[in-house]
């Protein structure tokens, strides 16, 4: 706790990337739709449903983390509450922000399989970057699972996996885009 109000400004400037990021979500969540709904619109609005559910929980717990910060930085809160009170409030609120991290992990795999399922069905993009996408989020999803049953860093172990996904399919559709149907 000390740390964070000591970086306040990096704490500050990562949660507010973080922010912009779920706001990307949203955005990259209503493109998907609109490009998948022609192949199938009930898989399409589902898909759009989990990756909207995990930018609105990510968003609350980018909200959690400024309101922990706001609470540390006040130094009358430890007078008030009394120090014991004040360090069991702040790391439950520090907690927060990881414990809806494996929750995010589940609804953006769940979403993410969808996703990449209907390219798999539509031709958009090659048949093995889309086995490639259901396969590599199916494992952020096993291991956001294994953490919610047993705790751990399982999620971040199988889900770490899916930046090098993330980066080739990224360079395929801005180099080589879509293909028509």
């Amino acid at each position: 706790l000390k740390n964070i109000v000591a970086n306040e400004i990096i704490f500050r400037i990562d949660n507010t990337i973080t922010l912009l990021m779920f706001v990307a979500v949203i955005i990259l969540a209503l493109a998907l739709y609109k490009i998948l709904k022609p192949v199938n619109k009930q898989l399409a609005l589902i898909a759009l449903f989990w990756r909207f559910a995990e930018a609105l929980i990510g968003i609350v717990a980018v909200l959690v983390n400024f309101i922990l910060l706001s609470f540390i930085s006040n130094e009358h809160n430890i007078e008030r509450m009394g120090e014991d009170s004040f360090y069991a409030l702040a790391e439950l609120l520090l907690g927060v922000y990881w414990d809806t991290t494996i929750i995010i992990f589940v609804l953006l795999g769940i979403g993410s399989i969808i996703v990449f399922y209907l390219f798999l069905k539509s031709k958009f993009i090659p048949k093995a970057l889309a086995i490639g996408g259901i396969i590599s989020y199916s494992l952020v999803t096993i291991g956001a699972f294994i953490s919610l049953i047993f705790g751990g860093e399982a999620y971040m172990i199988l889900g770490s996996q899916t930046i090098l996904f993330e980066l080739v399919i990224g360079c395929w559709l801005l180099f080589k885009g879509l293909k028509d149907q």
